[in-house]
Order: structure tokens, then sequence, then C-alpha cells
């Protein structure tokens, strides 16, 4: 994704970021999801409940999340 949200300058690496699907709201809001998850377990130490609470969400579909987007201990 472009720094600070800004599309890349030129239309030839436009085309090709549409092309490859970096932005489509799919896309972003995944990644966005993706890295609120992280965040909220890094504030959380780790503890799974406590994120799941945070996020609003049940511990399965947090545990289903960081399965999904492939969220690794190290990166908590």
């Amino acid at each position: 994704m472009a720094i600070n949200g800004a599309l890349p300058s030129g239309k030839n690496r436009t085309n090709d970021m549409v092309k490859q699907g970096e932005y489509t709201l799919a896309h972003v809001t995944s990644e966005a999801e993706k890295s609120h998850i992280e965040k909220v377990l890094k504030s959380t130490h780790g503890n799974r409940t406590k994120a799941a609470e945070i996020l609003g969400i049940s511990r399965k579909s947090l545990w289903e999340k960081i399965k999904a987007y492939n969220i690794k201990a190290s990166a908590i």
C-alpha cells in the first residue's frame, strides 16, 4: 500500500496496483482488521480472552481471525 494512503504517481503503477487488488475495499478492510487485531493483542500481552472482549467478538472468532490472517505469536 502506498505511504500515507496516497495513490502512487504514474498511470502504469496505478493500473498495476489495481490489477493486484491493493485498492479494493475488501483488501483495505482486511489489512486494517489484521493490524487492529495485532495492536489489541500486543496491548493485552497476547491475552486472547481480553483481546476478544476489547474487540467485541468471541474467543473462537478471534482464534479464527488469527489463523486466517496468519498472525504469529512473535508479532504480538
